[in-house]
């Protein structure tokens, strides 16, 4: 299991998070997602979705934690364990606070070798 937060919805974020956490129930992972906003996904994902948001009532703060927001925000994890995210960004250099934030992560996954290059 892994705690998960990330928007669930239509946007950028949103879109990415809801299909992860999608990609995730269907190899079985079982995640416990935190959405960040209202979360947002089809009459056929309910279901799913409802699940793993009940996981995240009695999630356990020693699986590790995976947060898909933005660079200058990612310090909020329920976990006692490894802190993971990944982020998007547009320019080609980043920001004292996003390079602070993202330094305190166990792990940082880019999206592409351009935002790896940046990071």
């Amino acid at each position: 299991m892994i705690n998960v937060c990330s928007p669930v919805n239509e946007l950028g974020y949103g879109t990415v998070g809801r299909n992860l956490v999608k990609a995730m129930i269907e190899i079985g992972v079982k995640p416990a997602l935190f959405p960040i906003g209202n979360a947002v996904v089809a009459n056929s994902e309910m279901a799913a979705f409802a699940k793993a948001v009940e996981r995240a009532k009695f999630y356990n703060p020693h699986h590790p934690s995976f947060r898909l927001w933005h660079a200058w925000d990612l310090s909020q994890h329920p976990t006692k364990s490894k802190r993971s995210a990944a982020t998007f960004f547009e320019l080609d250099s980043l920001k004292h606070e996003e390079i602070y934030q993202l330094s305190q992560m166990d792990c940082v996954f880019a999206f592409g070798e351009w935002s790896a290059d940046v990071m």
